[in-house]
């Protein structure tokens, strides 16, 4: 793989990663509080396995596969019926393959503070003016006592509904669920956009190793 497709190929990664696993609040919303104290709450910890499973317009499914190591090693993988792709960032050392039985390749690009803002969650003044958040309630997970967020955001024909549910106790993100719809648009005689609905999963402190491939 020559130096202009790797670089085009950690773009995408990066894009992918960083819609899937980003989530916004709302600046005037009565729980931006404890959205924000779920961010820095995911991120104190030791190591952590983010793992969403979304399905598009046609049917098609995407999985997606973070995992991050303290304090600065993560592992992403892309499933889909393409192949999809994985790439290790270990500091400001980037590796990636296209599809999850190539060759590993060793990217021009430092992705490590991408990597890093969409792990945070991508926060801007933006992003909080646009959405709103509101409490749903209590509930469970696996019998642990949650407290479920509603989130709506709209801006530029981007519509985004879905609902978080955050530990009583622990005060760290669980499960989000999430429904989007972009407008359709073609390219190349293929259709991207649409509605599209995703799970999204959070393990904590769990026993990885990230190395480097080559």
């Amino acid at each position: 793989m020559n130096t202009n497709a790797v670089r085009q190929l950690s773009v995408v990664c990066l894009m992918l990663f960083g819609l899937t696993f980003s989530f916004t609040v709302s600046a005037d919303s009565a729980g931006v509080d404890a959205l924000l104290r779920a961010q820095q709450a995911a991120d104190q910890q030791t190591s952590y396995r983010i793992s969403t499973t979304s399905t598009d317009a046609s049917g098609k499914t995407l999985v997606h596969t973070l995992e991050y190591v303290k304090p600065d090693r993560f592992h992403m993988q892309s499933s889909d019926s393409r192949g999809g792709g994985e790439f290790i960032v270990i500091g400001k050392d980037s590796y990636l393959r296209r599809g999850l039985g190539g060759a590993w390749q060793k990217s021009p690009m430092d992705l490590s503070r991408m990597i890093a803002a969409a792990r945070g969650g991508g926060l801007s003044k933006e992003m909080l003016d646009s959405t709103t958040v509101t409490l749903v309630g209590p509930s469970s997970l696996s019998g642990v006592p949650m407290m479920v967020y509603a989130m709506t955001y709209a801006k530029d024909n981007l519509k985004s509904t879905g609902k978080l549910w955050i530990g009583t106790a622990d005060k760290l993100p669980h499960q989000a669920q999430s429904d989007v719809e972009i407008p359709v648009t073609k390219v190349g005689g293929k259709s991207f956009g649409g509605k599209s609905h995703a799970l999204t999963l959070w393990d904590y402190n769990l026993k990885l190793e990230i190395k480097a491939p080559i």
